[in-house]
This record gives C-alpha cells, sequence and structure tokens, in this order.
C-alpha cells in the first residue's frame, strides 16, 4: 500500500476527519486558522478591518487604525453563542446544540497627540502616537457532533487492516492481530490484511464528537498619524489556546462465515475447526473507538498595517501577518475495545490502548490583507480580502527531532490543502446623531484541495452614542458552514471502494454586546 496516499487520503475537515489514529493533519488547520476579534460595531459590519480605523478592533486588526483616534478609548465586548451542527449519514439525520457566553474582546487605546508649539499647523506632519492593548477570542472550538446510520459498503476493519500493514512487527500490528478482527492474506507481505467483518453486509455505525476550548490572542499595537493622509501601525501578538476532544466511534455487525474467509484466503487460521479463531466466524461484534485529546499551546506572530487616504471619503487599508510559531503540547489518549457474542462458546474480546504525548511545533501561514472605504455624507461601505496559503503549515518535532515526520507531514498538508481567500463586505448608516444601523456579509474560501466545502456568515448590528463620552453597539451574526467527513479512511484504490461520508452543516448564532466609553 502507499503510505503517501494513505496520508494524502486522510482529509481532516473543520475539526475532526478520522479515528483515533493520525490526527496530526488535521491540526495544521485547526490550530493555524483564526477569525478576527473585534467590537460588536466591526462585527455587525461583518467584521472587515482593514480599510478602516477608530475603533477598539484595530489593535488586532489593522492597528494602523489606532491613529484615527483623537482621544482615549477603552471597551469590552460579550459574546452569546450558539452551535447548532445538523449531520447525515447513510440517510439518517441528527442534530445536536452547544452554548456558551464568553468574552469575546476587552481593549483600550490610549491616545498621545504630538507636541506643537504656538502657532504650528496642526494638520501636518506626525499629529500622534497612539498605544493598543487588548485581548481577542479568535476561535471558538466548542462543538458537538453525533452521527449515525447503516453503513452496507464497508468497514472500520479496512482501515485497521491498513493501519497494521503500515506498521510491520509493532505492537499495535500485533495487538490488531490478536484481537481476531483483522487476518492476513496469503502473502502478507505483499498484500497485507483483510477484515473479518463484513464488508459489504450493514453495520450499524454512529460517531460522537466533543469538544471544547478556544483560542485567544493578546495584543500590543502601536499607530500613527502623518497629516491626515497616511496611517501606519505594527502589532506584537502572543496566541495560546486549549483544546480537548472526546471522540467515540460504534460499529456493531457480523463476522465473516467460512466461505467469506477462504475467498480471501483458503489457508487462514479462521478454517481450521481446531482453532480459537475459528470460533470467530458468523458471530455478532461491536468495536468501540476513543480518542481523549488534550492540547495546549501558546506563539507569537506581528502584523504591520497601513492605510492611506487618496481623498477625504476613501480609505486603502493592507497588512501584513507573519506566521504565528505555535508550541503544542498534545497529548492523546486511545483506547479501542472488540465484542464479540453469538457462537454458543464465550468468546474473549480485546482491548488496545495507546497513548502518543507530543510536543510540536506548529507554524502557520502568512496571511496577506487589502481592503477600501468609501465614506458618505451618513454612513460609510468598506470591503476587504485576505489570503493564506494553508499549504505552507509547517511542523516541526521537538523532543525527539524526526526528519521522516516533518517531511511526511510537509507532504500530506501540501496534498490535502490550498490557498484560500476570504472576503467581506459591510457598511452603516447614521440613522440619527445616535443611533446608527450596520450590515455584513462574509465569505470564507475552501481551504482544501480535494473536499466540498461551504462557508458564509451574515450580520446585522446598531450602534447607540449614550452619552458624549459613553457608548454602546450590537450586533446578531449567523454563521453558517457546510462539509464533510469520514469516521475512518482506506486506501480506496487498494480496497475498490469509497471512504463513508457524513455531511455535516452548523449553523451559528452569536449576539454580541460591547460597552465603550471615550477619555
Amino acid at each position: 500500500m502507499n503510505l503517501k496516499h494513505l496520508l494524502s487520503s486522510t482529509l481532516f475537515i473543520a475539526g475532526v476527519l478520522g479515528t483515533a489514529h493520525g490526527q496530526f493533519n488535521k491540526e495544521a488547520l485547526l490550530f493555524s486558522q483564526e477569525y478576527k476579534g473585534g467590537t460588536a460595531r466591526f462585527k455587525g459590519m461583518g467584521n472587515v478591518q482593514t480599510a478602516l480605523g477608530g475603533d477598539i478592533s484595530s489593535i488586532s486588526g489593522n492597528p494602523a487604525g489606532l491613529g484615527f483616534f483623537g482621544q482615549s478609548d477603552i471597551a469590552v465586548t460579550f459574546n452569546y453563542f450558539n452551535n447548532n451542527a445538523k449531520t447525515n449519514y447513510f440517510g439518517q439525520n441528527n442534530s445536536r446544540d452547544q452554548n456558551r457566553f464568553q468574552i469575546d474582546n476587552a481593549g483600550a487605546v490610549f491616545h498621545f497627540p504630538s507636541a506643537r508649539g504656538i502657532g504650528d499647523d496642526l494638520t501636518q506632519g506626525w499629529l500622534n502616537f497612539n498605544v493598543g492593548l487588548s485581548y481577542d477570542k479568535t476561535n471558538n472550538f466548542a462543538e458537538k457532533v453525533f452521527y449515525s446510520g447503516t453503513n452496507p459498503e464497508s468497514t472500520i476493519g479496512q482501515f485497521f487492516s491498513d493501519d497494521a500493514y503500515r506498521s510491520p512487527n509493532s505492537d499495535w500490528e500485533r495487538s490488531l492481530i490478536g484481537s481476531k478482527f483483522i487476518t492476513g492474506y496469503p502473502d502478507i507481505d505483499k498484500s497485507g490484511y483483510f477484515p473479518i467483518a463484513k464488508q459489504n453486509g450493514d453495520k450499524y455505525q454512529e460517531n460522537e464528537l466533543i469538544t471544547k476550548g478556544d483560542r485567544s490572542k493578546t495584543s500590543l499595537s502601536f499607530g500613527a498619524n502623518y497629516s491626515n493622509t497616511l496611517f501606519i501601525g505594527a502589532t506584537f501578538s502572543m496566541t495560546s489556546f486549549r483544546y480537548t476532544t472526546y471522540q467515540r466511534f460504534t460499529e456493531e455487525g457480523t463476522t465473516k462465515n467460512a466461505a467469506e474467509v477462504k475467498a480471501e484466503n483458503p489457508n487462514s487460521v479462521f478454517l481450521d475447526p481446531t482453532k480459537l479463531e475459528n470460533k470467530y466466524l458468523d458471530v455478532a461484534y461491536a468495536v468501540d473507538d476513543y480518542l481523549d485529546q488534550h492540547s495546549e499551546g501558546s506563539g507569537f506572530d506581528f502584523k504591520l498595517g497601513m492605510i492611506y487616504k487618496p481623498a477625504v471619503d476613501w480609505n486603502l487599508g493592507v497588512t501584513i501577518k507573519t506566521p504565528t510559531w505555535l508550541t503544542v503540547q498534545d497529548d492523546k489518549f486511545f483506547t479501542t475495545d472488540f465484542i464479540y457474542t453469538g457462537s454458543g462458546t464465550a468468546l474473549q474480546g480485546a482491548q488496545i490502548k495507546d497513548q502518543s504525548p507530543d510536543d510540536i511545533r506548529i507554524i502557520t501561514p502568512f496571511e496577506y490583507s487589502l481592503g477600501v472605504t468609501k465614506f458618505f455624507p451618513r454612513g460609510l461601505l468598506t470591503v476587504d480580502a485576505d489570503l493564506t496559503d494553508y499549504s505552507t503549515t509547517r511542523f516541526r518535532s521537538i523532543n525527539f527531532p524526526d526528519q521522516q515526520f516533518e517531511d511526511n507531514m510537509k507532504a500530506s498538508v501540501k496534498d490535502t490543502y490550498k490557498a484560500a481567500i476570504n472576503a467581506r463586505i459591510g457598511g452603516e448608516y447614521l440613522i440619527t446623531n445616535i443611533l446608527s444601523g450596520r450590515a455584513g456579509f462574509n465569505y470564507y474560501g475552501n481551504p482544501y484541495k480535494n473536499a466540498d466545502y461551504s462557508h458564509y456568515s451574515g450580520s446585522v448590528g446598531l450602534g447607540l452614542k449614550l452619552t458624549n463620552a459613553l457608548y454602546l453597539d450590537l450586533a446578531v451574526v449567523q454563521d453558517r458552514f457546510k462539509h464533510y467527513e469520514s469516521p475512518y479512511v482506506f486506501d480506496e484504490e487498494f480496497w475498490g471502494g469509497a471512504s463513508p461520508v457524513a455531511e455535516i452543516k452548523n449553523n451559528r448564532t452569536s449576539a454580541v454586546l460591547t460597552l465603550g466609553a471615550k477619555f
């Protein structure tokens, strides 16, 4: 079997794909993808940030926007979050909900006007140098996903057979053979193993996933204003995340009879009536495959930003964000139980346990953003887009330097992911002198080379000026994305069939509130 093919076929889409083993590929996206934090004002406008300023969001968005502040500002943003995941697996529908309340953003900008003498032109030269400090939630991992159905086409035994073949002379290979769930072809060295479970018989399967945790960022930014025309800024950010996964896959079915095993290997030990293995033919079985993962990480990155005003009613913005250098402590605990019933003889099951503690370094891609804003007498319209090439994500092994691991992951990530463009559009209209309305739309590009994926969101918001110093902003964001995942994958060319696929539709609703004060 082709190891490269197996690696590249393991597509981990938007969180989890595959069973308990081989999880690193998903982390290329999971731990490198972040969403823009900020206030309810910017979220109400679709979180367009590149060519706008004068908001706490600018601290982690485009730091050049700090140059627009004419006084100091402080704000805190709250978010009530609901995530509904609807699934379809072999025609059966399921649904799960997850709710959470959190602080999305808290920040302050300190305004330092340039010292000027009496009679100096206050509109020319460097007019201010402002400093911002903020905390942002940039990803929320809270999710519950459940799907189940009757699979007549494949078995997790095909995945285990592949896994044993590519792990020769290992404890894992010996444990799988000892489980009585797989056995060898006549020419094991060439063809490997096949499952004792019926590949084409009806099997009940279910997969449950519960994830918790979040990714956050603390940013220190500097911004300056030159002649109300050119605004520049820089940000240094410290990122941290916590990610916990509990996953349980279950399969229930029937093992092959003697004729079906004979067709695969006429000399199989399962065909010898004097051997214990023979008792495991044509009986009911259940497989439970568990994963507990606990990951924590931290890192840092830099961002440079600029906003230029070619005219008083236009802004042009650009940002460049460096890779985030993440150090990740990753602990995974695997348990697989095999249970057999039905031959009239008590059949011994099997349990396989494994643990995989890893310290790895992940280097995320560069991010480039461009934006433009047009101002009107009572409002504005703004758009921006950013480009991220997820295929350039890199892994480094820390505890045990392993060039082969790094090369395999580099090839796997490159085969799985590609560059994606995210685009946003938003607007604001001043209804009265104290009340404004907002709306926005986000389109997220597909980061996968060979997988269907759609992700977009819409938002509306209101802004209220409470006093000359106090303000309140509200926003509701509806986020929808659809993707597909497999509970397990196998070498489709070798087995002559496709891995099973579940459709997952996520509807995420956020109610966001910002309270702020200028001073």
